[in-house]
């Protein structure tokens, strides 16, 4: 729930950021900035998707029909069938499996994989999801995978403008005994993005994950048809129960992605959606972000310096 003392903290912290979010949760604000960038950048975007679709054919996804991908997203807020060569899953499991990994998104509390049931005792508290940071200078396929033209092809053709590539994201969740504390700060309830004026994500599992269990859940066409229970819901941001979701938009809508390790998906994440929590395997998740502008926000790069390990003995 967003909280008066929230707002201002957000104000001190990043002012552009926090205005947009205050702005970008009304759609038709959304559409009038996403269309008047399109119209400033004209003949640029034009250059670069002329650019971006000569290079398709150099894409690890270069068997997807980029159209039909687009047309799918323009018409559902998301899109299926991406799939990860299973040498790049290979490489970024390996990586995972060798670099620390930080509980909370905390640069203060890092461990190594193997030693996450010690860090778990050493914090006195289930972990259900640690993250990874600095990971593109890092890990070379997900850099490379961060600069894929497919990628940048269709947040291209969805934004109608040049789109802003963020920090990949390499995370963990992990099927533990967490918290709605947890589970509602880490994104396990429904609810929606509001990170821009318009955001598109791809998301790869770097694991097997089996419906329900860790599994990503959205709300095919919810960017558009927005879940009003309430006439606060135009005004602040919530996470919405499970039941409010299911009563108003009909069960075909609502979809439970799994999928082997490698699966891939597109989804404007102004659509309603959430993460369930793990209660078998683990779950290792990769994204990548797309949106209108940088409002230095969610960064992935954190300094060395600002990097700690839970003392583990």
């Amino acid at each position: 729930m967003t909280t008066l003392a929230s707002v201002v903290a957000a104000f001190r912290e990043n002012p552009n950021y926090a205005m947009m979010r205050g702005a970008a949760r009304f759609r038709s604000i959304n559409g009038v900035v996403k269309g008047a960038k399109g119209l400033i950048e004209g003949r640029a975007y034009r250059t670069l998707l002329g650019e971006l679709q000569g290079r398709l054919g150099q894409s690890v996804f270069a068997g997807i029909d980029a159209e039909k991908f687009v047309a799918d997203l323009e018409r559902d807020g998301c899109a299926f069938g991406l799939t990860l060569p299973a040498d790049a899953v290979n490489a970024v499991r390996a990586y995972a499996e060798s670099a620390p990994v930080y509980a909370d998104r905390k640069p203060s509390l890092g461990f190594r994989l193997d030693r996450h049931r010690d860090a778990e005792k050493a914090l006195n508290r289930p972990i259900l999801l640690a993250q990874y940071f600095n990971t593109e200078a890092q890990c070379p396929v997900i850099a490379k995978l961060r600069a894929d033209p497919f990628l940048h092809y269709a947040a291209a053709r969805y934004f109608g403008s040049a789109p802003f590539a963020h920090d990949p994201n390499l995370w963990w969740t992990f099927a533990t005994n967490a918290s709605e504390e947890d589970k509602v700060r880490h994104a396990h309830r429904f609810h929606s993005d509001v990170d821009d004026f318009a955001i598109l994500k791809f998301f790869f599992y770097i694991t097997d994950v089996a419906v329900g269990d860790g599994s990503h859940v959205l709300v095919r066409g919810s960017n558009r048809e927005r879940p009003y229970r309430k006439f606060s819901d135009r005004l602040i941001l919530r996470r919405y129960a499970d039941d409010e979701i299911t009563s108003f938009y009909p069960a075909q809508r609502i979809v439970d992605v799994g999928g082997p390790a490698g699966t891939g998906f597109a989804e404007d994440t102004f659509c309603i959606h959430k993460g369930n929590s793990p209660f078998d395997k683990p779950r290792l998740l990769l994204q990548f972000q797309f949106t209108l502008f940088d409002y230095d926000a969610q960064r992935d790069r954190i300094p060395a310096e600002q990097l700690q390990l839970i003392p583990l003995g």
